[in-house]
Order: structure tokens, then sequence, then C-alpha cells
């Protein structure tokens, strides 16, 4: 479980550097908001989401533990990449390229988990996994904010051979390195799916029908998940961009509270998140997860959007905080309901799919919708809170709408009413 922690915090710190750099990226290569928005969420999200199915095809048929280790060496190559990028076209098949590889983590750590854990500890696990992901938010935003800072008194890096990289260029290397330590170290993962039958391993090769049995619970949460996602990934891409135009605070100030607040708190928040939804499950009540994600939407939503409507710095970068705190409880949802609603043989096409909904359309998508309505809508850059706001509040309400919808759906499923299964340790 340490090394996939250690994954979780490689993958997300080296996905979101990027939204400290936003000022020097775009001067340097002479950007537009809309431009640096396609860069930063649009072309990540594209060649994932093109990704996510046949990998988690090979994920439930292939050794995972090789298919996580080449993701591991191809994401951290195209992060020093972007650290090497000249123009807006170079910057986008860097982003591609660490957008491409980055797919593989969930679905092969879903199913790794599903096969290490019983289902009463498979909540707590991913609670663990989703908090390795929230800590990995206080190395991006409070180290990333110290890291620039440190390269910025120094004018930079400067190499032994001479050459000197700027700030945001050497922030990529430095972040992208220790990628290739960790791709040997997946080498050493105990993968324990070789004891299955030839019975299920020839059933894991056709999952036709768990999808169409399933397909009134999973839609609904494909939605619901991926608009839930979004509202922490639009926040994360464009507040940093927010807080230095509408109160010119340094990046090192806004890192350090995003990252204490997501990285260092919301990890506890996570972890009892999972406890809580074990004993949830534990008492008969198979919904927990639904419940949940509805009420965390209700309540963060509003909380973000007045983020956007104060007039003080300390006030925004607190309820910024708070709203934070409330939506990192998702982290153990997402699990949650993978294990829940997929079937073993399934477990790494369920998590593919629910990845092109986070990933593509919650950060590509309504990431990319903030730069367009800030651009070509709202009119100016600095009004860029507002479209935040605007974008947040539809994720709310697509969530709630989302997962309301699925709640009686996934009521039936466990007894017995439009699914084949309805024992919930073979749901599980």
């Amino acid at each position: 479980m340490g090394i996939l922690v250690l994954l979780s915090v490689s993958c997300y710190v080296d996905r979101y550097i990027i939204a400290l750099l936003i000022a020097p990226m775009k001067a340097d290569l002479n950007l537009t908001d809309t431009q640096f928005g396609a860069a930063q969420g649009l072309a990540f999200a594209l060649t994932f989401c093109i990704c996510a199915i046949p990998v988690g095809i090979a994920i439930d048929r292939y050794s995972r533990r090789l298919l996580i280790a080449a993701g591991v060496m191809i994401w951290s190559i195209g992060c020093i990449a972007c650290g090497l990028a000249w123009d807006f076209n170079s910057l986008l098949l860097a982003r591609m390229t660490v957008g491409g590889a980055e797919v593989v983590l969930l679905p092969g750590t879903m199913s790794l988990i599903g096969d290490l854990f019983p289902q009463r500890r498979r909540g707590l696990a991913v609670g663990v996994f989703g908090a390795a992901a929230l800590a990995s938010f206080l190395v991006s935003y409070a180290g990333g904010g110290a890291l620039i800072s440190f390269l910025d008194e120094r004018g930079g890096l400067h190499l032994p051979s001479g050459e000197h990289l700027a700030t945001w260029r050497a922030a990529f290397f430095i972040i992208g390195t220790p990628g290739f330590l960790l791709a040997l170290l997946v080498l050493t993962i105990r993968d324990v799916r070789h004891s299955r039958s030839p019975a299920e391993i020839a059933k894991a090769q056709s999952s036709t029908e768990i999808f169409r049995n399933r397909s009134g619970v999973l839609i609904p949460y494909f939605v619901g998940i991926g608009s839930l996602v979004g509202i922490g990934a639009v926040v994360a891409q464009w507040a940093p961009a927010y807080m230095v135009r509408r109160f010119d605070i340094p990046v090192s100030e806004i890192g350090l509270w995003i990252g204490i607040s997501y990285g260092l708190i919301a990890p506890f928040a996570s972890i009892m998140t999972g406890i809580m939804l074990d004993r949830v499950y534990g008492s008969g009540v198979r919904t927990g997860p639904f419940w949940l994600a509805i009420i965390i939407a209700m309540f963060c939503g509003p909380v973000l959007i007045a983020t956007f409507l104060q007039g003080h710095a300390t006030a925004a970068l607190i309820i910024l905080s708070i709203g934070l705190v409330i939506h990192s409880s998702n982290a153990a949802i997402n699990g949650a309901c993978i294990q829940l609603i997929a079937a073993p043989e399934a477990r790494g096409r369920i998590s593919a799919i629910a990845l092109l909904m986070t990933v593509g359309f919650g950060s590509g998508v309504a990431g990319f919708l903030v730069p367009l309505l800030s651009d070509y809508v709202i009119g100016s850059e600095a009004e860029i809170g507002t479209a935040i706001g605007i974008v947040v509040a539809g994720l709310s309400v697509m969530t709630v709408i989302s997962f309301a919808i699925g709640l009686p759906r996934l009521r039936g499923l466990f007894h017995g009413q439009g699914s084949a299964v309805a024992a919930p340790e073979r749901l599980a």
C-alpha cells in the first residue's frame, strides 16, 4: 500500500504543479488564458480519455504491475517535457503525454485493492489511497510554491553544464525526475490475481452483460462522480490565477493555503469518510456513497462559490480552504462506489470509464469552460472568479441530480431488481 500511496502523490503532483506556473508560462510562451486552459486541462484530458478504455481492458487482463510501472515512467518523461516546451504546440504534446500515461494509476490501483483487501476493509483502503491523492496537493501547492520561491530567489536553476533553466522549467524538471525511481519500486508490488481460476479469467474477458445489467446505476454514477470531482478540479486549476489577479497574493502563499487545506487536513477527512462508509455498509445501508456525494455537493458548491465573492484576501483564502476540505471526501466516495458496483472481473474497466468522466469531463471540459467564459463571454481575464463560480454552480447541480437519480436504482440492484446479481458480497 505504501508504494501505491507514493505513486498517487507523484501522479497528482505532476498533474497539478502547472496551476502555480500560469503567469510565467503565459509570459514566456505568449499564451492566452484559453490556450493555457487547453494545455492544462483539455490536452491532458484528451489522451487520458483516449487511453482510458484500452488501459482498463489491459488492467483486467495483463500484469498490473508492469502496466503501472510503464505509466509512471512515461508520465515522468511528459512532466519533464513540459519544462522543455518552447511554444503552445510543444506544451500541448507534453501535457498529452502526461495525461495518456497517468490514466493507468486509478484502474490499476482499484483492481489491486479489490484483490488485496476484503469488502469490509476496502472502504478504509480506498480512503487511504484517496488521502494520498489529497496529500499530493500539499506537495503540489505548498511544496511547489516553496520550490518556485526558492528558484525565483536564485534566478532559476543553473546546471553543471553551464546552461540556465527558468524557474518554471526547473520546477517541471525537479518534480518529474523522481518518477524514474518510483517506476522501479512498482516492480516489487505483489500481484495476487494469478491465483484465479481459468473460468474467472475467461469471465473477465467479456463484460458486456455486466454493463447492461448495471447501466441504471453506472450511468448516474459516471455523470455524478465526473461532476463532483470536476468541482475540485476547476478550483484547483484556476483559483491560484484568480488569487494572483484579484489580490496580488504571492504564489507561495496561495500554495501554502491550498496545500494545507487540501493536502494536510483533507486526507484525514478522506480516511474518516472511508471508515464511516465501512461502518454504514456493515449496518446494512448500501447506498451510503451516493447519499454522501449528494450532501458534499450541496455544501461544498455554495462555499466554494462564496470564495470568489469576497473582497478581502484572507476571507477568500479561509472560505476556499473550508470548501476544499468539504469537497475532499469525494476521494473515498469514488473508490467505494467502484468497489460496491463493479464486479471483480470488471473493476479495471469500470474505473477507466469513471476516469473518462472525472478527468475528461471534470478536469478537461469543465476546466476549459472557465477560460472560455472569461475570454469570450465575460470578456475580461480579471473576472475569472465569476467564470469559476458559474462552472462550479453548474457542476454542483449536476452532481446532486445524477446521484439522486441513481439512488433508487442502486437499492434495486441489491434487491435483485434490474440486476442479475442481488447479493452485496457478489456485487463487491
